[in-house]
This record gives C-alpha cells, sequence and structure tokens, in this order.
C-alpha cells in the first residue's frame, strides 16, 4: 500500500490519520477530470479492513470518481465490480502468482464484466504490449515509437528508438 515497506506497521490509528490527511487533500485542491485510488491495504492488513476503507473513502469523498484495485486476496471479483464505478486489476500481481492462461480468465473476466455493467476498468502496469502496437513499418525500416502516435491508445512512455537501414 502507498509504498509500504514490508517491516511497517500500519494499524487503524495510522491509515484513520492517513485517509483524513488523503480526503483533505483532494477536497484542498480544485482537480478537474481526476479519479483517485483506495487505500490498497488488501496486502498488508486484510480484504475486510479494505472493504472498511472503501467504504469510508465514499462517504468521505461523495461525487469523487475513486479507483478500487483488484488483488487476489479479494476473491471474486464480482462484489467489488458491483461497488465500484472504476476497478483496476494488478496485473503484476497477477503475473507472479497465477499462470498466464489464469491471468488472462481472471482479467478477461473482470474485464468484461465490468464493462457490461458501464464500469470503467484499468489494467495495472500493463507494459508488454502486443508486437502490432510496437512496430510499425516504413520503407522496408522497421521504427520504435511510442504508440499513442500512432495508434490512439493510452499513454506508455516509450523513447523512439531508430531503426539501422538494412545490410
Amino acid at each position: 500500500m502507498f509504498g509500504a515497506e514490508s517491516h511497517t506497521v500500519l494499524d487503524e490509528a495510522f491509515l484513520d490519520n492517513y485517509l483524513k490527511k488523503y480526503v483533505a487533500f483532494i477536497k484542498g485542491n480544485s482537480f478537474k477530470n481526476c479519479s483517485f485510488v483506495e487505500l490498497d491495504v488488501q496486502k498488508k492488513l486484510s480484504p475486510e479492513a479494505a472493504w472498511h476503507y472503501r467504504k469510508k473513502m465514499k462517504s468521505l469523498l461523495p461525487g469523487v470518481e475513486i479507483i478500487n484495485t483488484y488483488h487476489l486476496e479479494d476473491g471474486n471479483p464480482d462484489k467489488l465490480i458491483e461497488y465500484c464505478e472504476y476497478i483496476a486489476v494488478s496485473i503484476p500481481e497477477l503475473r507472479l502468482n497465477v499462470g498466464n492462461q489464469e491471468r488472462m480468465r481472471i482479467t478477461n473476466y473482470i474485464a468484461r464484466k465490468a464493462k457490461l455493467k458501464g464500469k470503467k476498468v484499468h489494467l495495472l502496469d500493463r507494459r508488454r504490449l502486443p508486437v502490432r502496437y510496437r512496430r510499425r513499418q516504413y520503407g522496408g525500416r522497421t521504427l520504435w515509437r511510442g504508440c499513442p502516435v500512432h495508434y490512439g491508445l493510452p499513454h506508455y512512455t516509450v523513447r523512439p528508438v531508430h531503426a539501422r537501414p538494412a545490410a
């Protein structure tokens, strides 16, 4: 959760104070078209604690778009999909803990079900784009470019690397 080290002790007093400051920061600024991430405490505490802080944050920030994150600790994602308006899926966690087919099954299930209900979905740390999005052919050369330039995909920070002429 928010960069907590493995030895960091997260107790209710600390989290309540953190949430109070986080909410004050959000309310104290005139953000427009912004979303804010929940207190992501499933790993450090429990899914029950995460639900407690999800509900608390939603009650303190009515009308503010909050991104709720799905982790394996949450179990069945249906309850989270029903609850939130914007769901994020932790791809690095899935990559480390389940196989490729299971990761794709979980991701597709959440994305399809959420989209059918009109919810937003974000795949956290989706670094590996399919090759068709990474390469673009120009006159026999392959140029590697940032995807949004040519494909209108979400922004990925990719520095251009110029291809060498064919030998």
